[in-house]
Formats: structure tokens, C-alpha cells, sequence
């Protein structure tokens, strides 16, 4: 068992958790009533399964190295990639927060809190 490497996977089933539960409320219902051409809201609620897809696959990859079903070492490159796409995330939200001026950018966007540890974790 590596227990960091498990702590990012429940961290991350946390996060496709609540991705489904809130961002489906919160985003992805909004944006479809929308008053957006068909095409770009089509492509946003396929972005949004495209990230449902790998936090899904990568909470389920990180918790199933962290029991030790599968070797650590033989996936680091894995695990780093997780973690490198996590970072970014949280990278990015954090940018795009501040550039477009939202009110209170690091609590209103809070989603980087939740990227950013697993992130970590995945790279130490």
C-alpha cells in the first residue's frame, strides 16, 4: 500500500464526486439553458465529460496503485502525469480566476484547493 498515492485517489473520487453532484447543478445545467449557438454548447457539455471521464479514470488509477493492486514503480510515469495534469489545473484555474476579474477569485473558483493537493501528492 502507498499511502500518499491513496490519499491523492480519495481525494480525487472527492473531486469526481462532486463534479457530478455540483458542476452538473452548478455549470454544466446553466450553461445548457443558455442562450449559446448549439455548436459551442454542444462542445462545452462534451468538455465537460471529457473531464468527467479522467477524473473518474484517475481517481479509480490512483486508488487501485495506492492499495497496491498495481506497482507504484511501475507506474510512476502514470502517477506524475495525474498529478502534472492536476497542478496545471489548479494552475490555470487560479490565472483565469484573477484575469477576469472574478470577486474573490481564490474562494469563488475555489476548485484549485481540491487539484492542487492531489497534484502534490502525486508528484512528491
Amino acid at each position: 500500500m502507498n499511502i500518499i498515492i491513496f490519499i491523492a485517489g480519495i481525494l480525487a473520487l472527492f473531486v469526481a464526486i462532486g463534479h457530478f453532484l455540483f458542476g452538473i447543478k452548478w455549470y454544466l445545467e446553466p450553461m445548457l439553458h443558455a442562450e449559446i449557438a448549439r455548436i459551442p454548447k454542444a462542445t462545452m457539455q462534451s468538455v465537460f465529460h471529457y473531464v468527467s471521464v479522467f477524473l473518474v479514470l484517475s481517481a479509480f488509477y490512483l486508488l487501485v496503485i495506492g492499495l497496491g493492486y498495481l506497482s507504484y514503480e511501475s507506474n510512476i510515469l502514470t502517477v506524475k502525469f495525474i498529478g502534472l495534469n492536476f497542478t496545471l489545473f489548479a494552475i490555470v484555474q487560479i490565472v483565469y480566476a484573477k484575469k477576469n476579474n472574478v470577486n474573490r477569485p481564490l474562494t469563488s473558483m475555489f476548485q484549485w484547493t481540491l487539484f492542487l493537493p492531489i497534484g502534490i501528492l502525486c508528484l512528491i
